[in-house]
């Protein structure tokens, strides 16, 4: 009997042995779980704060890329305000000073304008006699006088009268840039024809060889002429006087006085 009880109460011990054992074992395993599952718990929780630090830190970046993007677009924008505001008072500067240098040339330019209209050359008696030397050989003179005033010329010649076959030859005396051409009558020897041969001769108004139809309308006039053209321009106040200007090209290329004997 003592061994069957001795035997039961080893058996429960044994039993109870073993459920102590086993509860300590779970325990000691649960305990493993439970640190595990807060080591990776604390794991977690550092891996996700550091993915929200990084995630501030980006945002952060990109707020202050924004602000200095902002800061760049604003300050050419403000540049760009200015330039185009300095642009444009230039400009208008430019503008101002030219409108006011054309308003002085125009007020110079009406300043120097003429009061007066230009003095319309005439035609007279005064005008049939030729300057030299400061004596006036007019047509028809005695060429004893003239070259008494005047001096010998520089050279004479000869030639049959041009005005009747009755006459004495006439003569050709020529000097520095002119020639006088004369007849012989009953009386004496006189001026017919004074031809202007050079630029160093004109008449008492300027005319010379070479100048332009301008030059002899502003000193003679149109009106008083009896013929005028591209060839020719012919004065006279009488029947037996003329002068007269022969054209090339616009411009005088002879000038005669000649008197009428017949």
């Amino acid at each position: 009997m003592k061994k069957i009880i001795a035997v039961a109460l080893l058996a429960c011990m044994t039993l109870f042995c073993a459920a102590c054992s086993e509860s300590s074992s779970n325990e000691e395993s649960s305990g493993k779980v439970s640190i595990e599952s807060s080591d990776v718990s604390k794991e977690s929780s550092v891996q996700e704060s550091s993915k929200q630090e990084s995630s501030k830190q980006e945002s952060s970046k990109q707020e202050s890329s924004k602000q200095e993007s902002s800061k760049v677009e604003e300050s050419s924008e403000q540049e760009s305000s200015e330039a185009e505001e300095s642009s444009e008072q230039e400009s208008s500067k430019a503008e101002e000073s030219s409108e006011q240098e054309s308003s002085e040339a125009e007020e110079s330019s009406e300043q120097v304008q003429p009061t007066e209209q230009p003095v319309v050359g005439q035609f007279s008696a005064d005008d049939m006699s030729f300057t030299y030397n400061n004596y006036k050989i007019s047509l028809h003179d005695k060429m004893q006088n003239v070259i008494a005033s005047i001096g010998n010329a520089n050279s004479v010649e000869t030639a049959p009268s041009c005005l009747a076959i009755n006459l004495a030859d006439d003569k050709m005396y020529y000097y520095n840039g002119f020639m006088i051409q004369t007849y012989t009558d009953s009386e004496a020897e006189k001026v017919y024809m004074i031809q202007i041969t050079g630029a160093s001769a004109a008449t008492t108004k300027g005319i010379t060889i070479g100048s332009t139809a301008a030059d002899i309308e502003k000193a003679y006039g149109i009106s008083a002429a009896t013929e005028h053209s591209d060839f020719l321009y012919s004065y006279n106040t009488d029947s037996k006087t003329h002068l007269d200007f022969f054209m090339e090209s616009g411009k005088v290329t002879d000038i005669f006085y000649t008197y009428d004997v017949t």
